[in-house]
């Protein structure tokens, strides 16, 4: 009654009745040749047990508290309407219809087995099977597609071969009469009362763990890295809730098929998604229990996207970051909220790290919470974690930066040419020039191609200018010999008192001036390049995690530790300074001197910042401080240990 606006044909005692707006209660209304007067609406409560066991509703839901009385005396006419049509039994109300029309309302075998009841003939299964199979044959599986079967042309001949004689008309007929249902299901459902969404639980994630290993394929030019993920989320209690505890990975529905918003835990652990991984494969996914608390864990493979900060090339340190998503939108029906306590695993395998030769990695991690998505609306919890790779720069430095370094230097022999030997200066100007340039075009493919300069482009192209300006300082000086100062007809100023030639005096002190301004450019070139080099290796990477300490003299202490197994010394821990294990080790303590007897009357032992000596010939003197430290420092992961005084020791 509410669905005025459905377009339904309803079958009256002479066939269709009129299509329109109306709706159900209309249809109604025009069978019974009575035109119902709206009346002010009144609750189910004021009708009365007789109108609801008129509308075939007694014993059953309650009506709404505000239908009006004509759409529940229409309900009541169209339930008897449907009876005489042999839609629905009398007997049976509104709800025993949707029953039976969930039952069977699909099924083509009931409609022609309807049929058939009608016409009185056979309708067991040996009558009914090879009809049904017959239809399949025609890709006619629902009552909807046989309708439309009925009016195509391509089909109707092989219908009619089917459905002979009065059983096409009855067939024709229950169709008909299964639209009614459908029309009265759909009113009937919407005069229910609208159910309420179940208030949101927002389920709070916690990490546990999360390992990098086999990393590999760290490409600049398509900017990606492939890695294995290891991940295990914590929810605690989880398995004492019984919706979480649901071995069942689809969403969770009712009875009447509405969603109830709880799903399990394997659930939450299919919406774990990576925005920036690419060809990811699955390799392990489970909950576990331990003890109370459910334990989501997932190990992936794929490459992931990342984009490289190349400007300090090739003294660059890149960030590895794996973004870890779940498609959970924190405003929405099924919030979640991550979170990183301190006692969270994260680590990285080094062992099987594939470019250990170009790259050092850092085998700690660093994590950050955030949120993905485009809209504001539709925000996602994240979480990042990050590994810090810094390049080796000796393949990069020896086989670029030194050979073009010794190139950039041959222009300097130009001006120990004579000075009249012009055309051999610029002869030997150019073959460097030219030499340069083809070397640039050997070492494009070890120079990552982007659209900015890296460090090593600027230094090339610094090379290049010192070429440049070598020629062209030769060329100054073949211009005075031939211009100023030729020897047919030289002017006054060209020649001096003594008939000596002035130009060659100018010449080789303009040589001696280019000589002193081209090796003074390549100096400063190279102290430059130094300097920005050392300030890029003591610089943080973008999201400022700590570069590894990448000299030879570390990288052997490093290898010497991990043969010795001394993983609590570990050269790669961050912000790790000598007066921080001064204050480890400088921590209250009991003295071993302590006993009850000594201190009479006191029976916990006191507490001291620093064992006390017990005279002076075993305090310990400042070399013996100094040669302790310096033992120290050579355990130690830094290259560089502030000393302390002897009083601070």
């Amino acid at each position: 009654a509410k669905h005025r606006n459905t377009h339904i044909s309803w079958l009256g005692p002479k066939g269709p009745m009129r299509r329109g707006a109306a709706g159900t209660a209309s249809a109604a209304r025009l069978h019974e040749g009575k035109a119902a007067k709206s009346k002010p609406a009144a609750s189910s409560k004021e009708l009365g047990p007789a109108a609801e066991q008129a509308a075939g509703l007694d014993g059953q839901a309650p009506l709404p508290e505000q239908l009006p009385t004509n759409e529940i005396k229409a309900l009541a006419t169209l339930r008897k309407f449907m009876g005489k049509r042999g839609v629905v039994d009398k007997k049976d109300g509104i709800r025993g219809l949707i029953a039976s029309m969930k039952k069977d309302a699909d099924s083509l075998e009931a409609l022609v087995k309807r049929a058939l009841h009608s016409l009185g003939a056979d309708e067991t299964p040996e009558t009914i099977g090879p009809m049904v199979d017959q239809l399949q044959e025609l890709y006619i599986r629902t009552p909807a597609q046989l309708e439309k079967s009925f009016k195509c042309e391509d089909t109707i001949d092989d219908l009619r071969h089917l459905f002979r004689g009065r059983l096409m008309p009855a067939m024709k007929h229950e169709l008909k009469l299964y639209h009614a249902k459908v029309a009265l299901q759909r009113a009937a459902t919407s005069m229910a009362a609208p159910v309420e969404t179940p208030r949101p639980i927002t389920r709070r994630l916690k990490l546990v763990r999360c390992e990098l290993s086999q990393l590999s394929h760290i490409d600049q030019l398509s900017q990606t890295f492939r890695v294995r993920v290891s991940v295990s989320f914590c929810i605690e209690g989880g398995a004492l809730d019984e919706d979480l505890s649901k071995q069942f990975d689809g969403f969770p529905v009712d009875e009447d098929g509405r969603p109830t918003y709880r799903p399990s835990a394997v659930w939450y652990l299919s919406q774990l998604d990576f925005p920036n991984g690419h060809d990811l494969h699955v390799l392990e996914s489970k909950v576990a229990v331990v003890g109370n608390d459910l334990h989501l864990i997932q190990r992936v493979e794929g490459e992931f996207f990342e984009r490289f900060e190349l400007h300090a090339f090739p003294f660059d340190a890149q960030d590895l970051t794996v973004t870890m998503c779940f498609n959970c939108a924190k405003n929405g029906p099924v919030p979640v909220e991550l979170s990183c306590p301190p006692s969270a695993v994260l680590g990285i395998d080094v062992t099987t790290f594939a470019f250990s030769d170009v790259w050092d990695l850092n085998p700690t991690l660093s994590h950050e919470l955030t949120t993905v998505g485009a809209c504001k609306t539709a925000q996602f919890p994240a979480m990042n974690i990050r590994a810090c790779a810094c390049r080796r720069a000796n393949f990069v430095l020896v086989n670029v930066a030194v050979p073009m370094g010794f190139i950039s230097l041959m222009p300097a022999t130009i001006f120990v040419v004579s000075v009249e030997e012009t055309a051999e200066m610029l002869n030997i100007a150019v073959t460097v020039m030219l030499t340069a340039v083809a070397f640039k075009f050997v070492i494009a493919a070890y120079l990552p191609q982007i659209s900015y300069m890296t460090l090593i482009d600027k230094y090339i192209q610094f090379c290049n200018g010192i070429t440049y300006l070598s020629a062209l300082l030769v060329a100054i000086v073949g211009g005075l010999q031939n211009w100023v100062c030729a020897p047919a007809s030289p002017p006054s100023f060209c020649v001096r008192a003594d008939g000596t030639d002035f130009a060659r005096g100018l010449g080789l002190i303009l040589h001696q001036i280019f000589f002193a301004i081209v090796v003074a450019s390549w100096l400063l070139l190279h102290a430059w390049f130094i300097y920005r080099a050392r300030k890029a290796q003591g610089q943080e990477t973008e999201k400022g995690i700590g570069r590894v300490e990448t000299s030879p003299k570390a990288r052997r202490r490093r290898r010497r530790m991990a043969k010795d197994g001394s993983a609590k010394r570990d050269a790669l821990v961050p912000n790790f300074s000598y007066r921080n294990l001064l204050s480890i080790t400088s921590s209250p303590r009991i003295s071993p001197r302590w006993s009850p007897a000594s201190t009479p009357g006191t029976s916990t032992p006191p507490t001291t910042r620093f064992r006390p000596a017990r005279d002076a010939a075993q305090t310990p003197n400042v070399s013996q401080q100094r040669q302790r430290s310096r033992q120290a420092s050579r355990e130690l992961p830094l290259s560089r240990v502030r000393h302390p005084s002897p009083f601070e020791s």
